[in-house]
């Protein structure tokens, strides 16, 4: 995992690291944060959850919508945000 986080932190576009910073995370400690949660490393091996994320990577205002009834997917969704630092749940009922 020091592996992964050092290369993110070298290959990081301009976006990224903003990104990263506005949360106030380095891609180590994002890591460090996701990997510190056995259910979320759990959810996230799913394929329907690579699915959802690749799906909201490839058109970020309605790639979640196909995915608003799944409860695995919610429920990753939702640890992904809180072991990220979010404010709030991300819900895909509201990604419609």
């Amino acid at each position: 995992m020091a592996v992964l986080g050092r290369l993110l932190e070298r290959d990081l576009s301009p976006g990224q690291a903003a990104a990263f910073s506005s949360m106030g995370m380095t891609p180590r400690s994002a890591l460090s944060s996701l990997a510190a949660d056995p259910e979320l490393v759990d959810l996230m091996a799913l394929p329907k959850v690579k699915r959802a994320l690749a799906d909201a990577k490839a058109d970020p205002e309605n790639g979640l919508a196909r995915w608003a009834g799944d409860a695995e997917v919610q429920r990753a969704l939702d640890l992904l945000e809180a072991a990220l630092g979010g404010g709030g749940v991300i819900d895909v009922q509201a990604e419609r």
